[in-house]
């Protein structure tokens, strides 16, 4: 298991202000809301002399909740250096804020 991942997950918690955090969920678990989704998502390499010096992975992060009004992207902005709003969408009466963190 991924120490930085970890530290990525007790992060989201903070932002949350709760522990319903789950990474790469299967379909059939019942999640309790609200609760952020998180998976990894790609990875951004970077390259110098012929050769990959740094490879930082990218998770998608999706916070769901039954109400449209919360605090989740400021919160994220202040928490993650890198990090990126990506969209907002309704699905089943839940609301879902997707950002993009590398991390």
């Amino acid at each position: 298991m991924s120490q930085r991942r970890i530290e990525l997950g007790n992060k989201l918690k903070e932002v949350l202000g709760n522990n319903n955090t789950y990474f790469q969920p299967p379909e059939n678990l019942k999640m309790k809301y609200p609760c952020a989704r998180y998976q990894v998502d790609g990875y951004n390499q970077r390259h110098a002399n012929d050769d990959v010096y740094k490879v930082d992975k990218r998770y998608m992060v999706t916070f769901i909740t039954t109400t449209p009004d919360n605090d989740y992207y400021e919160a994220m902005i202040r928490t993650f250096k890198h990090c990126r709003f990506d969209r907002m969408y309704i699905a089943d009466s839940l609301y879902h804020y997707v950002f993009t963190v590398y991390y």
